[in-house]
């Protein structure tokens, strides 16, 4: 294993997965240089997709081989869920309301207190692709916002990029949900005025019943 002390390098392959519409392969990896971090993707993905060397390069239109700098972003969910997880697309999780630690590394913490919250054990949060690599899960993003099982992920003819992209652009329910009684509760202090109160009321008089996402 390489010593977490040198650079991390993004690296960006496109193989022969490219004639067949699927988005090109980006590695993650802590290399001595630049020209290492090639030759280390470009073996490794040929390696693990038993493709010749010379069917594969790197993938310039989609971003050179760069360097994360001090202070820059730091990787990606895809990077860090696909490339620095202890945990492979064919692993389970064992019964139970808790995922195994070892798969999340420093951030099993984190993970326990969302499962905790949720009440639900994280799912494995990678899947295979179409030639065999290996690609973020949506239903991994369904459960780190906190949504119900299925509920972009059943959705009948949404292909998996378009799932990701519909739920990277939505918002944590519980977020909204909290952002918006803060708003109100700072509104009532500011005129005096006992809106959660009324809106307890309104829905009382009208019978409403409160909307959620259960499905």
């Amino acid at each position: 294993m390489l010593p977490d002390c040198m650079p991390v390098f993004t690296v960006t392959v496109a193989g022969p997965e490219r004639h067949d519409g699927e988005a090109p392969y980006t590695y993650v990896l802590h290399a001595a240089d630049e020209p290492t971090a090639r030759a280390l993707v470009l073996a490794y993905h040929a390696a693990s997709h038993e493709l010749r060397m010379t069917e594969v390069r790197i993938d310039t239109d989609h971003g050179t081989v760069w360097q994360r700098k001090a202070g820059g972003h730091g990787p990606t969910l895809t990077d860090e869920v696909c490339f620095l997880l202890h945990v492979a697309p064919e692993d389970q999780a064992p019964d139970g309301p808790h995922s195994p630690p070892h798969w999340w590394g420093k951030f099993a913490a984190a993970v326990y207190r969302w499962e905790v919250l949720t009440r639900k054990a994280a799912p494995v949060p990678v899947m295979r692709g179409p030639r065999g690599g290996i690609k973020l899960s949506p239903r991994f993003c369904e459960w780190l916002m906190g949504l119900p099982q299925g509920w972009v992920t059943e959705v009948p003819d949404v292909p998996v990029n378009e799932q990701l992209a519909r739920i990277g652009n939505g918002v944590v329910p519980a977020q909204a949900y909290a952002a918006f009684k803060l708003l109100l509760e700072s509104d009532e202090r500011r005129q005096g005025w006992p809106i959660a109160e009324q809106l307890a009321a309104d829905r009382a008089k009208h019978a409403l019943a409160p909307v959620g996402l259960a499905a």
